[in-house]
């Protein structure tokens, strides 16, 4: 026919000259939905997983000691309730008792510091940087867990609420191949 053409934004070509459609109208009534496709690149551990993209896949494995709400609101979950205290240096957890890990290990305070330890000096951990505030963390008693802080850090809650408050069975951290058979 003799017409040249141009590309457009699809790839595409259309006749160089065509007529555009104006702008398409916002409907408020509409819906987006959105899709996010990862790998799980095979690792279950959520201290070495290597991205936040995993937790779909961690999730249904391991409770977290903070939830978060649909609406971003902070609420227990395996820690009953959490208190800052001298001057923000310092955040108490109580843990919920009877909880058992799938392998029967109790989940008690010893096994929360035993976690904090593994994320925060393990050589493949991806949670040193969430960690960085928490200088060392106390088993206070077998339900009462203490966060010692270099420096008042109110968004330690929601780090406990993702990965770094993932619970792990304190038998399963001895296991090389945890990456693989997870026990939350």
């Amino acid at each position: 026919s003799g017409k040249t053409t141009a590309p457009t934004t699809a790839g595409t070509t259309a006749p160089t000259g065509a007529a555009t459609t104006p702008a398409a109208q916002t409907d408020p009534t509409a819906t987006l939905k959105f899709a996010w496709g990862t790998n799980a690149g095979s690792n279950y551990d959520p201290h070495t997983a290597p991205n936040p993209f995993v937790n779909v896949f961690l999730y249904p494995a391991y409770d977290r000691l903070i939830n978060f709400t649909p609406d971003g609101k902070l609420e227990p979950q395996l820690a009953e309730s959490w208190t800052f205290k001298d001057s923000g240096k310092v955040l108490e957890l109580k843990l919920r008792s009877g909880v058992t890990f799938h392998d029967g290990a109790k989940l008690t305070a010893e096994a929360v510091k035993l976690n904090f330890e593994r994320a925060k000096t393990d050589s493949k951990s991806t949670l040193k940087a969430d960690l960085a505030s928490v200088v060392s963390v106390d088993a206070v008693d077998e339900l009462t867990v203490r966060y010692n802080l270099s420096a008042p850090a109110g968004s330690l809650p929601a780090l406990l609420a993702d990965r770094a408050g993932m619970m792990i069975s304190p038998t399963a951290l001895k296991n090389t191949d945890l990456d693989l058979k997870p026990v939350g």
